[in-house]
């Protein structure tokens, strides 16, 4: 019995190692399946994110041909409204180059006029020189009396404190002296 035992462990045994010996075998057979699987898949999910992206740029350019065509019918359509309006300004042209001629006339009498006030404003000008020439003499003028007025006021300041200062000086002898009289007593 225990020779029965001792061969079924031994056995058991064997089995175990020879399992141990196949092992890497099975592995490394299994490993290029799993790894050509996450190829493909991978493939795969860059396949589906072009198609993705395909339909997106057909989208996108489904929308631009859509907005094209719009644009090229409203373009037509102001075409035929600009021509109709070159019709019209042909006509207002030749309105016009009545009404210039009349204008040029004009512009002769007024340039005339102007020619007269350039001069009466050449006049206004040199009176408007003079002035501001005295005006900015009255300022500076004003200035300096603003600057010794300040002056004078800080020279008063500066006594004021000096004044403030003494008299505070002669408080607190006063009330040193006073504090000594109370001592005294």
């Amino acid at each position: 019995m225990e020779a029965i035992k001792d061969a079924l462990r031994a056995l058991r045994k064997r089995h175990l190692l020879e399992e141990g010996a196949h092992g890497p075998a099975i592995s490394a057979l299994s490993k290029p399946m799993i790894s050509q699987g996450s190829e493909w898949k991978e493939k795969t999910e860059k396949l589906e994110i072009e198609l993705q992206q395909c339909y997106k740029a057909q989208s996108r350019l489904s929308d631009q041909l859509v907005i094209e065509v719009a644009e090229s019918r409203t373009s037509k359509a102001s075409l035929q409204d600009k021509e109709l309006l070159i019709n019209d300004l042909e006509k207002d042209l030749s309105q016009t180059r009545e009404e210039c001629t009349r204008l040029q006339e004009e512009l002769e009498e007024k340039t005339k006029t102007l020619d007269l006030l350039i001069t009466e404003n050449k006049e206004v000008r040199s009176q408007l020189e003079e002035m501001t020439n005295r005006a900015q003499k009255a300022e500076s003028e004003n200035k300096m009396l603003i600057d010794r007025w300040m002056l004078q006021k800080m020279q008063d300041a500066e006594r004021l404190n000096e004044a403030n200062a003494l008299y505070e000086e002669m408080l607190a002898k006063l009330k040193a002296n006073g504090l000594e009289n109370l001592a005294r007593q």
